[in-house]
């Protein structure tokens, strides 16, 4: 049987190797930010290339020395317990950055909030048809979950759901780790770089006081991922269960995890192709199963408050949004289209989804018609969700209930977000490059399709923002799934340079 496997990891490392290629020089030319932290659109500033060519070899030398010297000293098998230290260390920062910022809830965030209260006092109006959650109906995993915080923590306690985020962050750390010592095969300098590039990651302090999904269904991302590669490597009967429940957890906080979810079914599907096994059958089956048994239980729960003609806002009305390039020279911001359309069908399910599809169509039209307008429009579009360093981890936790600490309020007040964002800048440059040399470098020894999970849920999260709306909050989680890969590349890449600085030395 011809090595099927192996050919489709090839061509997969070969389409990301264009896709971080391009990624990589956009970010070392060009980076869209934040003027001011109320404003939440994103302009383009001209990058100096050299400060940030002497900006990666810092990166670079800094990195080398660490795991040259972490190398030099007894502590292989220790690592475990030097990340879950390290995921201590991030936790900490992350509940300091809670307290000091003191953010609080707003948009759809405090909407998650009141409507959890509310439903603890018998208030459902919001589930009938054009209320808020009636037609934001992926709202409801979330809702449920901040109502089973407020039971133990306060009704309307939404720190308590700030906390948990710092906690998760834990689990990123954690996880992760157990995901570089899996694919690299315990390269102890890739695990390092690991944990030093996961220290220095602001945005994913940032977003730690954020009540929405991002920073808990990533944990719980990573979480799966272990759980699934644990099961491919050693089949036990008792983590099916186990990987259920956290994929149907991981959706239930964030809709858009399907991707992620979508990518351990294309992993285990590509598995059965190389050779058809029962055991990887169920494995498929447990993540279908823990979603879909989740999403039911969720829907039972508010099922007799929701009317028959009550319907989520389709989701061609996001895609159609997501084709629109009037919001200040932005492709596909969010501009209150799908909000303002389905109200205007008078939420009428399929009036409203038959006017996204005409505006979808007119679009492609368009870019037939047009290849340029396409190609800018995309290329753009690409840019201001995936070459914005900090990733909006400001801009969208910007009110407050109290004056924050000093630390905080130079960053949002006094102008030291700037320096925080030049250092984000060399930092995704890092992450980018490192991507870029993992998939050149490890290209033909990963030839195993699950070595590239994590990596091919960050391609599906790509596909998926050239198409939905564009925020750079949306593509956050899928950076922090790619810095395994990143810290393999780094560690790799100064493998050969050691390698090669050897043989100059010995034989000149």
């Amino acid at each position: 049987m011809p090595d099927r496997e192996k050919a489709l990891t090839q061509i997969f490392c070969v389409i990301c190797m264009v896709l971080f290629a391009v990624l990589f020089g956009f970010s070392l030319l060009l980076s869209w930010v934040n003027e001011e932290f109320w404003n939440e659109f994103v302009y383009v500033k001209e990058d100096n290339v050299l400060l940030n060519l002497l900006g990666i070899a810092a990166g670079l030398i800094l990195m080398g020395l660490s795991g040259f010297l972490c190398e030099k000293l007894p502590i292989h098998k220790r690592m475990d317990v030097i990340a879950a230290a390290a995921g201590v260390v991030c936790t900490a920062v992350s509940v300091y950055w809670i307290i000091a910022s003191k953010t609080e809830p707003q948009g759809d965030q405090a909407n998650i909030v009141s409507y959890a209260v509310a439903y603890k006092n018998g208030d459902t109006s919001s589930l009938l048809k054009g209320g808020y959650v009636g037609i934001h109906q992926q709202q409801l995993g979330l809702i449920t979950f901040m109502r089973v915080l407020f039971l133990f923590f306060g009704q309307g306690n939404y720190k308590a759901y700030q906390y948990f985020s710092a906690l998760m962050v834990f689990v990123i750390i954690f996880f992760g780790h157990k995901i570089i010592q899996r694919i690299s095969g315990n390269n102890l300098k890739a695990d390092i770089i690991y944990l030093l590039l996961m220290l220095c990651c602001i945005p994913m302090y940032g977003y730690t006081p954020f009540v929405y999904g991002e920073i808990p269904s990533t944990g719980m991302a990573l979480l799966a991922a272990w759980i699934l590669l644990s099961v491919i490597d050693s089949f036990v009967w008792w983590k099916l269960p186990a990987l259920a429940a956290v994929c149907g957890a991981m959706v239930q906080l964030r809709q858009n995890t399907l991707i992620i979810a979508a990518a351990f079914i294309i992993v285990v599907l590509v598995k059965l192709i190389q050779r058809a096994r029962k055991e990887l059958f169920f494995t498929g089956l447990a993540v279908i199963a823990g979603i879909a048994l989740m999403q039911l239980g969720v829907t039972m729960i508010y099922k007799p408050f929701i009317s028959e003609d009550t319907k989520s806002t389709p989701a061609v009305l996001f895609i159609a949004m997501g084709t629109h390039d009037t919001i200040e020279g932005e492709p596909g911001w969010f501009d209150n289209y799908n909000e303002d359309l389905y109200s205007e069908a008078e939420y009428d399910y399929y009036t409203a989804s038959g006017l996204g599809w005409e505006e979808v169509e007119k679009f492609i039209d368009k870019c037939v018609s047009d290849p340029g307008y396409a190609i800018d429009f995309f290329t753009l579009k690409m840019n201001i969700q995936w070459n914005v360093p900090m990733y909006q981890c400001l801009v969208m936790n910007n009110s407050f209930y109290d004056e924050p600490y000093k630390f905080a309020d130079d960053i949002y007040f006094n102008g030291n977000d700037k320096e925080l964002e030049e250092f984000m800048n060399i930092y995704q440059l890092l992450v980018y490059g490192g991507v870029l040399c993992s998939l050149i470098i490890m290209r033909k020894r990963w030839t195993s399709v699950e070595n590239w999970l994590l990596l091919i849920s960050v391609y599906g999260g790509f596909l998926f923002s050239m198409m939905w709306e564009a925020k750079p909050r949306y593509v956050f989680p899928y950076f922090i799934l790619m810095i395994p890969y990143a810290a393999v590349g780094i560690a790799e890449l100064l493998d050969i340079y050691s390698r090669c600085n050897f043989f100059k030395q010995r034989y000149t």
